[in-house]
């Protein structure tokens, strides 16, 4: 499970089906994939369970962010975050989405050898930061990223049983982890000092300083947590997907040219128009979806499927495999856009990159806009050749390409 955890889980799944019991350490853990099993964990029965141990693990980094947090806290949180996500700030967001990859495509260069991985991280970074925290944080985005990857490395074994001690051990790992979270807090808390003397800029960060419970802010350390769940949620898993989808786009070249022809028409702009785009990354996150598993644990004794779960046991859903049925998907290991053009057949939980239920990830539409409007303003001015074949998928927090995404670019207006 630590060294290979989606392999174990395809395998549980593959040998023994959709609903799989399995011994693991002191807790009873359960592997749970069709759709109607998925809705009962999140939603039917969702307040019958609580975090994870892996959930609870996140919290070293994170805090009592969105992510993290109980439900009473999380309810109050979510209250305050939600306008930042309303459907009317999009179009602003969009602007700013454009703006912002434009920019750093313009640094690209005809012939130039470079990983679109680690500039997918850059740009999705660049945006969160302007998006939600009103600024760049230009030649700090390096260390940002080396500080992330360091601190998310420390989650590869995060279901060991013996985690919890291990955590604390002074090996390199926790010193990874901990040199990244402290410069992550550094910049973090920059910003929420920039923003109290500048005063309300408009933005998400703005929005979290003047928000109150009964008349009361919150702390410098509960905007923190926020703003790092933010940080994480808001470009780790966007960024991925962009990875995942140019990477399958250069093994499909017939449908990277359909993207390109729909974006020549309508343009980068317009999110509603891109009709074609949108499929493309839907699909991409059928098969890579950057939030590949979830796990909740039973608060009490509840049945799921028709079998009695105790107290403390452990439900393990990942959409990584769920999206992958042929009963759902037709062909499901091939690459099909095309799939999305009706998808009134499918079952509510056969496709869940966002997860479902009170907790479902608060800036969905906000990454869909963002994953489709990056992914039209590379194509309208780049063709890219990728010097190796389709990476292979690292299953740690995230579903990252193992190795990256290394190519060699090419200008797509000659």
């Amino acid at each position: 499970m630590s060294r290979d955890p989606l392999g174990f889980l395809t395998s549980l799944h593959q040998q023994h089906g959709s609903f799989v019991f399995v011994h693991s350490g002191l807790r009873r853990l359960y592997l749970a994939i069709e759709p109607e099993l998925v809705r009962e964990v999140l939603v039917t029965e969702g307040l019958k369970f609580g975090k994870s141990r892996g959930l609870e693990m996140t919290k070293r980094l994170l805090g009592n962010g969105l992510l993290t947090a109980g439900r009473e806290l999380h309810l109050r949180q979510r209250r305050l975050v939600q306008p930042a996500f309303a459907k009317n700030r999009l179009a602003g967001y969009a602007r700013v989405i454009l703006d912002t990859t434009r920019e750093h495509l313009g640094r690209w260069r005809h012939g130039q050898f470079l990983d679109l991985s680690a500039e997918m991280m850059a740009i999705t970074l660049d945006i969160i930061t302007r998006t939600m925290f009103g600024d760049s944080i230009g030649d700090r985005t390096p260390l940002v990223a080396e500080a992330m990857h360091d601190s998310l490395a420390s989650f590869n074994v995060g279901m060991i049983p013996l985690m919890p001690v291990m955590q604390y051990l002074p090996i390199e790992a926790n010193r990874k982890f901990w040199r990244g979270r402290r410069q992550l807090d550094s910049i973090i808390y920059d910003l929420i000092q920039q923003r109290r003397h500048s005063g309300d800029q408009g933005d998400f960060l703005s929005m979290l300083l003047m928000a109150t419970d009964n008349g009361v802010p919150m702390s410098d350390e509960q905007l923190r947590d926020e703003c790092m769940t933010i940080f994480l949620a808001g470009h780790e898993t966007t960024a991925n997907a962009l990875s995942w989808t140019l990477a399958l786009l250069a093994q499909h070249p017939e449908w990277l040219e359909r993207a390109r022809q729909e974006i020549k028409q309508h343009g980068a702009e317009d999110f509603s128009r891109l009709e074609e785009c949108r499929w493309i990354t839907q699909e991409a996150m059928r098969l890579y979806p950057p939030a590949w598993v979830i796990a909740r644990m039973a608060r009490e004794p509840v049945t799921i499927g028709g079998e009695a779960l105790d107290k403390g046991s452990v439900v393990i859903m990942s959409s990584a495999i769920a999206h992958r049925q042929a009963q759902y998907f037709p062909e499901p290991e091939a690459f099909q856009p095309e799939r999305w053009r009706n998808v009134d057949h499918l079952p509510r939980f056969a496709y869940f990159p966002f997860g479902g239920g009170n907790r479902v990830c608060i800036g969905e539409h906000f990454a869909r806009m963002e994953a489709t409007l990056v992914l039209a303003a590379v194509l309208e001015n780049w063709d890219y050749r990728m010097l190796d074949r389709m990476p292979a998928a690292h299953a740690g927090i995230t579903l990252r390409p193992v190795g990256g995404l290394p190519v060699q670019l090419y200008s797509a207006k000659g």
